[in-house]
Formats: C-alpha cells, sequence, structure tokens
C-alpha cells in the first residue's frame, strides 16, 4: 500500500495550541511553583496537552520527532474529514459550555496572545491500515490516538453520546442560570439533541461517545479538550473538539 503523502498540519495543531504550555507561559509560571517548570520537556504539569505535539494534515497526533506510519485504508481521509465537517456544520453557533470560565487563548514564545473560539470545530485522527479496529471508544484508545501526547494524570471520560452522565449534566448545569433568569435554554439544548441525534444516525460509525479529557484539579493547566466522536469502520475518530478553561 502506497504511502499517504501527509504533512505537519500547522491549522490542526492550532485547535490543540491553547492546552499546551509555551517557553512564555512556563518562565512566567516559575515564580508562582516549588520545581522548575522546564524539568519535565512535555511542560507538565502545566499544560494538559504536550508542549511537544504535532498533528499531520491525516489527523494524527504525535511528539515532534516521533516516527508515524502514514499508511491509511484506501479513502479513510476523506471519509473522515466529511464527517468531522458536516459535525462540526451540525453544532455551528453552538457554545462549548460546560462550564468554561472564558474564551482559550495561547501565549506564543514572545507572549502574544492568540484567541481561540468558544465553539466546536472539526477534528478527526485517522486510522493507520493494520493496527487494528477497536470495538469502541475507550479511555486507552482516545490515549492512543492522541498519541501519547496527554498529560498521564489528566483523567479521561468517555461516556455515551445520550441525555445522561456526567457530560449532559454538565451541559445542563451551564444553562442553569438562564432558567433562573426566565430565559427557556430548550433552543440550546435542542441544537445539543440535534447534534446527539446526528452522531448516532450515521451508518459510518459504529460506536459514538463525549470524551472529557482533564479538568481542574487533575492538574495539566486550566484548559481542557471535551469531544464529541464516532468511531468508523476502520478505526478512525471524527467529530467535534471544543475547548474548556477550567481553573
Amino acid at each position: 500500500m502506497p504511502k499517504t503523502p501527509c504533512t505537519v498540519d500547522q491549522s490542526r495543531l492550532d485547535l490543540l495550541r491553547p492546552c499546551m504550555a509555551s517557553d512564555f507561559t512556563l518562565e512566567s509560571a516559575r515564580p508562582y511553583i516549588p520545581f522548575d517548570p522546564f524539568a519535565d520537556p512535555d511542560g507538565f504539569p502545566l499544560c494538559s496537552l504536550s508542549k511537544q505535539t504535532v498533528v499531520y494534515s491525516c489527523g494524527v497526533i504525535a511528539r515532534k520527532d516521533d516516527k508515524v506510519l502514514h499508511e491509511h485504508p484506501p479513502r479513510e481521509i476523506k471519509l473522515c474529514q466529511r464527517l468531522a465537517a458536516e459535525a462540526a456544520r451540525v453544532v455551528d453557533g453552538l457554545e462549548v459550555g460546560m462550564g468554561s470560565e472564558g474564551t482559550p487563548a495561547f501565549y506564543d514564545e514572545t507572549g502574544n496572545t492568540t484567541l481561540g473560539t468558544d465553539g466546536f470545530s472539526p477534528f478527526f485522527v485517522t486510522a493507520i491500515a493494520g493496527e487494528g479496529v477497536p470495538k469502541r471508544i475507550s479511555e486507552a484508545l482516545v490515549r492512543t490516538k492522541f498519541g501519547g501526547v496527554i498529560f498521564p494524570k489528566c483523567s479521561v471520560q468517555v461516556e455515551a453520546l445520550k441525555e445522561k452522565g456526567d457530560w449532559w449534566a454538565s451541559v445542563r448545569h451551564w444553562y442553569s442560570d438562564d432558567e433562573e433568569d426566565g430565559i427557556d435554554p430548550k433552543p440550546k439544548l435542542d441544537h445539543w439533541r440535534r447534534m446527539i441525534d446526528w452522531f448516532n444516525s450515521q451508518q459510518a460509525f459504529t460506536n459514538t461517545a463525549f470524551v472529557m479529557i482533564g479538568d481542574a484539579g487533575d492538574g495539566g493547566g486550566s484548559l481542557f479538550p471535551r469531544l464529541a466522536l464516532g468511531l468508523t469502520k476502520a478505526g478512525s475518530l471524527a467529530g467535534i473538539l471544543g475547548l474548556v478553561v477550567h481553573t
């Protein structure tokens, strides 16, 4: 099988950058912590994703300089791109919410700030041919698909993509202030429900889940990924990614 010409994709990395430390943020933290912030090459425990993270055009996530085999099942990249784009259109205009305390941002090496988004973006990790096809989305699978860049002490909570569980309680709680102010949360909740229905109606997916990576109290900084994902028949993950700020 010929290798797919996959390249490092800066735009895809930018989706995850707020969860990564830069040398500027590590140096800024130095006066306030009892350890050398540069002692860990990944930037842990001051970020939830390794500062060495790279993302390829196929969606594969790895550490810088890791060897990655880019042999993907035929047409799988295009399938993942389509599914992720369609999922993002379903949630267009929907805030991640879920207790987020602000808009995600990334500070580069000079201290300049780049704001992220309060909404969801397309996300996928294309399967590698011959790596085996899992039956369901699990914590182990998520950590593997993230190429080992998740801070080990960050929790990875995987729940059914249904109106139940901790993830749905977090969604509902986000609108509690609206209810107290007399604002009907139903239109926003219905938007979430359309997302759930879309994922669970896709024949391309063999399993779906909502994934919460990290939270306040785990270490790993204050920015954490939240994802709705489907597992394809070839073993890829495709869906949407949003970030929350939890301090």
